[in-house]
């Protein structure tokens, strides 16, 4: 019997089952990782109570502690707590504060066709210390709601209520004061005032912020088209909406990235590279991302060309450069940045990454002189770097010196060549050095 159930899996999901609403009638408890099926699950009643009875203990936040929770707790037929398990947590001191409240929470019961159940559910706690940001936005919030109690029907307090609402990370809240912003505008005649058509642009921008920070990116990009529609509306000139529209293509082309929409996520950051703001280098870092992902090196040496341009001392960004143009064959280029990050870097793996690419770069020039110079200097920082002994040993393969390349190769398997390349080295061995034994 039981090897017929295992040879078949919806068999065994209908016996395990039938077992489970068995034991449940008979008022079994289900062991803590027993398999239970419930058309609705438990659904904690008063979170927000014990979450605030919890509050963040201060042993914690001396402490610099933060971090998650997680509960696992058996819920009876009536919604009522039975016991509890904690399954995870970053730290003691939050254990400590959430244990004595966990019996205190009250739940929806879970049910099967309508027969409540006893049900294992997780609950998460999370502890995250509020920045000196957050804790200035949360002032503004509060200096805001007391302005709201006397001007209710001011649609730009609703509004900058969001704004700090967003910065406070409160994104449900943030999205609930930009509705009641634009349900509140006055919409008056684009000819006479412009600013309350403004704030539907700034109302549905800061809709955007909030969604993308719920992750819901979709929706965010939705209220980004929206803000770039009333721009575009406007009669007149709204400096203060021309100055916003970068940071509009930034996050709409962010959100297209997010949402795995590249074409369109490349358009809107093009839009912001080409106007000349001073959000130009955050959207040559994202479009240098999604260049990596479809390896094009072309588009990767056009991105890192803007990163330069935007941060001239940024060796890592020099490297990159001088990387994808030797990539490219662009090798007296590539040559000309590596040889700013050799110079400048403060950083010994990277100007040895830098050393060994120019040699590399030499190598296809067959530039053999230069190349055989460039490993020597990287091997003169770290005797151990097996990448310098591969990249040796290729040049003295193409100079026909047999015995230099074989002793170079081998110092480069012993010292811990890895991937494609060792796999070039081992063949080597074995086929003209006389073998190779790992």
């Amino acid at each position: 019997m039981y090897l017929i159930l295992m040879r078949n899996p919806i068999l065994w999901l209908i016996v395990s089952l039938l077992l489970t609403v068995r034991a449940q009638a008979q008022g079994e408890e289900p062991a803590i990782d027993q398999f239970i099926y419930a058309d609705t699950e438990p659904a904690p009643l008063n979170m927000a109570e014990v979450r605030a009875a919890i509050g963040y203990p201060e042993s914690a936040i001396e402490r610099n502690v933060q971090g998650n929770v997680v509960v696992r707790i058996l819920v009876d037929e009536a919604g009522a707590y039975v016991r509890h398990q904690v399954i995870k947590s970053d730290h003691p001191l939050l254990t400590q504060a959430v244990e004595p409240h966990v019996a205190s929470l009250k739940f929806s019961p879970g049910l099967n066709a309508g027969t409540p159940l006893k049900f294992w559910v997780n609950i998460p706690f999370a502890f995250k210390l509020v920045t000196a940001e957050e804790q200035a936005a949360r002032n503004r919030v509060k200096r805001i709601t007391d302005s709201l109690e006397t001007h209710a029907d001011d649609y730009t307090l609703w509004h900058l209520r969001g704004v700090a609402r967003n910065d406070a990370g409160m994104y449900d809240l943030a999205i609930q004061d930009f509705e009641e912003s634009l349900k509140r505008n006055p919409r008056k005649n684009k000819k006479k005032d412009s600013k309350p058509y403004a704030y539907l642009f700034y109302a549905h921008f800061g809709r955007a912020i909030a969604y993308s920070g719920k992750e819901d990116y979709k929706q965010g990009i939705s209220d980004c088209t929206a803000a770039l529609t009333f721009a575009t509306e406007m009669k007149g000139t709204d400096t203060a909406v021309v100055n916003t529209l970068p940071e509009v293509y930034l996050e709409r082309g962010y959100l297209h990235l997010l949402d795995s929409a590249y074409d369109q996520a490349l358009a809107d950051l093009n839009l912001v590279v080409s106007g000349g703001s001073d959000r130009v280098c955050t959207a040559w870092a994202l479009l240098a991302e999604m260049a990596v992902s479809s390896k094009n090196n072309d588009e990767l040496i056009r991105c890192y060309t803007g990163l330069a341009a935007c941060k001239p001392d940024d060796d890592l960004v020099r490297y990159s450069l001088g990387y994808y143009r030797s990539e490219a064959g662009q090798y007296t280029e590539a040559l000309q940045d590596l040889a700013i990050v050799t110079e400048h870097t403060q950083n010994p793996a990277l100007r040895l990454a830098a050393i060994n690419r120019a040699g590399w770069c030499h190598l296809q020039q067959q530039n053999y002189t230069d190349a055989l110079a460039a490993f020597d200097r990287a091997l003169s920082y770290n005797v151990l770097n097996p990448a310098a002994y591969y990249y040796r040993a290729l040049v003295y393969k193409a100079q026909q010196k047999q015995d230099d390349a074989c002793k170079s190769m081998r110092q480069a398997l012993v010292y811990g060549l890895e991937g494609e390349d060792y796999d070039a080295a081992v063949a080597y061995m074995r086929t003209v050095c006389g073998g190779w034994e790992e």
